[in-house]
């Protein structure tokens, strides 16, 4: 086994990794170190020794991210050593660990096409402490073709002292020639150590993903003329059209934001455009969004979505906005299995997704734009349909998926949830529970509460087991710096750096999703849209699950059935249906025998390590509960109150108050919503973008051409119980786009001069036959034919949104993903 540190490092490579746990010779100077990265033999890098138990070898650029294998080979022997590194997103890099690209002003901005010099600037100290090693700065290109994807050096920018931290050329000096110039149109800088010996943290750094336009801007003009970016962006309509099934299978976006927030199982936030994000430059390429989000898993095709949302919590849709919602034919955090075309996290999405809109949109101030916005329309969200939560809290509260309400009283380890998902993966959700272990007041003689203190989650799909470990850090153990572990297949997992905070497996992804940098909130994503958060709740366990509607019916445990039912989710050992039990007649101790020790969790199928025995007779369900006077914080909330009196404790009681509300509050918030869906006037100006049921919205005119049509309002009318559709019927539209209109305009011209024209040469005809006639010369009369129509070259296909709504700011690159 390998020693490596550290233990992630980005997808594009450079950082210097310190490896151990091999013996090398101390005297052999010759010693050769190889590393190689995956099981593919092209990523293999050559490092060097340190001393008999010590190398270091640099890691290579990659096309695929996620846990994979690292092992050493000396001296040309076999590899014999492994571990694994986390292979971390580029957007997941730190900034302070790449290449920076300031924008210094109009013409000196890498993400534009006229420039005239471009600056670098890099932290010299990530690099090497050595003040003459000197770094080679290149620019390297990106494609993707049907020959798989290619990464080639396009040009040298220069060279020059590491130490120096900064450079600045001429633009005019990088030009590019022949084929390149129409191959690549993305890539990145790197600036890259010559000698490796003199790296301290990294061998070479590269910055973001930007566009190549300053580097082909001329070779373009000269091809296709100034407008070049409109031709490339007509090129790329013309062939991405040409197949769109991909768009059916993108998860649809949920019809308003509290949907968004709380859908965890499909969308996560876009941090581009942030909801509690403070700074003034935030939604930069969504102006009049407060919050996007992204869809977690690929589709079939590798296919992704991001939804924004307005102030007023509704879908923006890019029908009605250049600002708006648009999916992915490449999903930005690539899929699986990575490495081929379409799939390679990041750089698939600017080639196939954010490329052509700077070629189509910012290169073109928005004029191209329909184009885009034509190929990337908002899905309608009338087909989203909202999961369902389910909760356990405080000291032992349960409520299930359908609405119920009860509470645990026994210890050990108990079935929470089982089911089987779309793709035949069987999912096995199991929670243990101990007698309150963080007792407040002291002298009381024992524990008359149970708190949940771990979670395991099992995933099964053929041969293959996966499992996950969530453990409440005990009152024993150091709580200063971390309130939870986190254990996959029996190994400790650290979530210490935002860097690793998001970290993918086989068959699901932990996600560190507490902002406080106390690993205290811990997100699990299963397929098809199910999650299962876990979060230390003032000293005890909160689970929130998330169910997709395809689990309906399919789940087994103490959290119900989810059939829409609430008064079937206790079921007997025989599954015996509990519905005509009065609950409060029968006490605690035979609710627990009867509905929920049944769902005792087996030792040969325990999914917690060190299974602890549920008893069936467990003390705590028969012992009077103490007598406290009411805590007034409480206003009646019961399990506030129960806590209260159980623990003696209100910050516990307050929190499980907290939850209690929660809970219901995510079911409002992930109810249906009756909507019409987009209201389709193709580029209109309407009065708001509200398109729920009972909302009114007015055409008040168009973006471009003429408003016609009987009916200018529309109302969101239902038409059954579950149905609802616009009325009246959608009869309005909008003529023509402004360049037919013009093209129109001056065809009309062209035809009323020519018909002039030709009327006064009849005339001049007349009056020349009939003065011949009285043989009188007018000598010849002469007139000026009619020049070519002015016509538009770019007169082109017109997409249907509304309004252009082109940002007040000048856009960068910044937080497009």
């Amino acid at each position: 086994v390998l020693n490596i540190y550290p233990t992630f490092a980005g997808m594009l490579g450079g950082k210097m990794l310190d490896i151990s746990g091999r013996c090398m010779q101390f005297n052999d100077l010759t010693t050769h170190v190889k590393c190689r990265f995956g099981e593919d033999n092209s990523l293999v890098t050559y490092g060097y020794k340190i001393n008999s138990m010590k190398a270091r070898c640099s890691v290579p650029r990659m096309s695929v991210r996620g846990w994979i294998s690292v092992e050493m080979s000396v001296n040309n022997r076999p590899y014999s050593h492994t571990t694994k590194i986390l292979i971390v997103h580029p957007g997941r890099v730190s900034k302070g660990e790449k290449l920076h690209l300031p924008y210094m002003g109009k013409g000196q901005g890498w993400n534009e096409t006229a420039t005239t010099q471009l600056s670098l600037h890099w932290n010299s100290t990530l690099l090497t402490d050595n003040e003459y090693a000197n770094v080679n700065i290149s620019l390297m290109g990106y494609k993707e073709d049907n020959n798989g994807i290619t990464w080639a050096n396009l040009r040298s920018i220069g060279t020059v002292r590491a130490s120096s931290g900064q450079f600045t050329f001429q633009t005019n000096d990088i030009n590019c020639i022949g084929s390149v110039c129409d191959e690549y149109e993305i890539g990145i800088v790197m600036a890259e150590l010559q000698d490796i010996k003199q790296a301290k943290f990294y061998r070479f750094i590269v910055s973001k993903v930007i566009t190549l336009g300053f580097f082909v801007n001329n070779a373009m003009v000269m091809n296709l003329g100034e407008n070049w970016p409109s031709q490339k962006c007509k090129t790329w309509y013309d062939q991405d059209r040409q197949d769109m099934s991909w768009l059916n299978n993108v998860v649809r976006c949920p019809c308003t934001l509290v949907q968004a927030l709380s859908d965890v199982g499909n969308f996560h936030a876009d941090f581009g455009c942030y909801l509690y994000d403070n700074r003034t430059t935030k939604c930069r390429y969504h102006e009049g969004s407060v919050h996007c989000v992204r869809s977690v898993h690929p589709s079939q095709t590798g296919a992704g979505n991001q939804c924004c949302y307005d102030a007023g919590g509704n879908l923006r849709y890019s029908s009605d906005s250049f600002q708006g919602s648009t999916p992915d034919r490449s999903h930005a955090a690539g899929a699986y299995p990575y490495g081929k075309t379409g799939l390679v996290p990041d750089m698939s999405h600017w080639v196939k997704d954010v490329v052509t809109f700077y070629q189509c949109c910012l290169w073109n101030d928005y004029r191209k734009c329909d184009y885009y916005m034509d190929q990337r329309s908002t899905r309608d969200c009338k087909g989203y349909n909202p999961p369902t939560p389910a909760m356990l809290f405080g000291q032992g509260h349960i409520e299930t998926f359908d609405g119920m309400h009860q509470r645990m009283c026994g210890h050990g380890d108990f079935l929470l949830m089982k089911t089987t998902l779309p793709d035949t993966s069987v999912v096995t959700v199991q929670g243990r529970f101990y007698e309150n272990v963080f007792p407040k007041i002291v002298g009381e003689t024992g524990n008359t509460s149970v708190m949940l203190t771990n979670v395991g989650i099992r995933v099964v799909l053929g041969g293959s087991t996966e499992t996950v470990e969530i453990r409440l850090k005990l009152p024993t153990a150091d709580r200063s710096a971390r309130k939870i572990d986190v254990l996959v297949n029996q190994q400790y997992h650290f979530f210490d750096n935002k860097q690793s905070y998001w970290q993918d497996f086989k068959s699901f992804i932990v996600a560190n999703t507490d902002e406080t940098g106390m690993e205290s909130n811990f997100t699990v994503i299963l397929q098809d849209g199910l999650a299962i958060q876990v979060a230390d709740c003032d000293r005890t366990l909160c689970v929130v699950v998330i169910a997709p509607p395809s689990l309906q019916g399919k789940v087994q445990g103490l959290l119900g059935n989810f059939n829409g039912n609430a008064t079937d989710d206790l079921l007997n050992v025989n599954y015996t249906v509990a519905a005509q039990i009065d609950n409060n007649s029968l006490d605690e101790l035979t609710l627990y025998q009867l509905f929920k020790y049944p769902w005792a969790a087996q030792k040969d199928e325990s999914v917690l390590p060190m299974y602890v025995d549920p008893s069936y007779n467990p003390p705590i369900c028969s012992i009077e509960q103490p007598k406290r006077p009411p805590l007034q914080e409480c206003h009646n909330n019961k399990p506030c109150m129960f806590d209260y009196r159980a623990t003696g404790d209100k910050e516990i009681a307050m929190k499980t108050k907290s939850m209690s509300m929660r809970i219901h509050e995510l079911r409002r918030f992930l109810a249906p919503v009756r909507t019409c869906g987009l209201l389709n006037v193709p580029k209109s100006i309407k009065s708001n973008t509200n398109y729920s049921l009972g909302q009114t919205v007015t055409i008040e005119s168009c973006r471009q051409g003429h408003l016609q049509g009987d009916d200018k309002t529309y109302r969101c009318s239902p038409t059954g119980e579950n149905t609802q559709t616009w009325s009246p019927s959608v009869n309005a539209k909008c003529s023509e786009t402004v360049d037919e209109a013009d093209t129109g305009m001056i065809i009309g011209i062209v035809v009323a001069v020519v018909i002039a024209v030709v009327v006064f040469v009849v005339i001049v005809v007349l009056i020349k036959t009939f003065r011949r006639s009285r043989s009188y010369d007018t000598g010849k009369g002469q007139y000026r034919s009619p020049s070519n129509p002015v016509t538009d070259e770019n007169v082109e296909y017109s997409a249907s949104y509304s309004r252009s709504h082109k940002p007040t700011r000048v856009p960068t690159d910044e937080g497009k993903k």
